[in-house]
């Protein structure tokens, strides 16, 4: 198990809540009070507490290696099935209307529709298939 991993985990008891109340005591004790400088000091102690706890390894890899092989898969071609619904969506709809004109799915080659829609839907695609670490990524502070 490498290290970066062990403190991926340690700095997600902070995101999931799920703070071990002894390390952070005695993080707090370190930084005398101050909480980011607790929070530091808690993802090294208990980084630490990890490597020197054979049966917490042990325990931890489920977590690190999770065996999941077909919900990947699915998730990917779901990515890519979402990928072209909003691209066809972006492509045939007439602004002139406000309606969608499917026969301009012919034209699948506009470039102002393809430049307008091609990047979100490649991020909405991609950020469909983990909601929950998308959440993760824009609400740590």
């Amino acid at each position: 198990m490498r290290d970066e991993e062990l403190y991926l985990i340690a700095y997600n008891d902070f995101a999931n809540r799920e703070v071990d109340k002894n390390i952070w005591i005695k993080a707090m004790a370190k930084a005398q009070g101050e909480k980011k400088l607790a929070k530091w000091h808690y993802v090294e102690l208990r980084v630490e507490q990890m490597l020197h706890d054979p049966n917490l390894k042990e325990s931890l890899k489920p977590v690190l290696n999770p065996s999941s092989s077909s919900t990947g898969a699915y998730m990917i071609w779901f990515s890519f099935l979402l990928f072209f619904v909003i691209m066809a969506a972006g492509i045939s709809f007439d602004f002139s209307i406000l309606g969608f004109d499917f026969m301009k799915l012919l034209d699948f080659l506009d470039l102002p529709s393809l430049v307008i829609v091609v990047f979100p839907a490649i991020f909405f695609g991609i950020a469909s298939t983990s909601w929950k670490s998308y959440w993760h990524c824009w609400s740590y502070s």
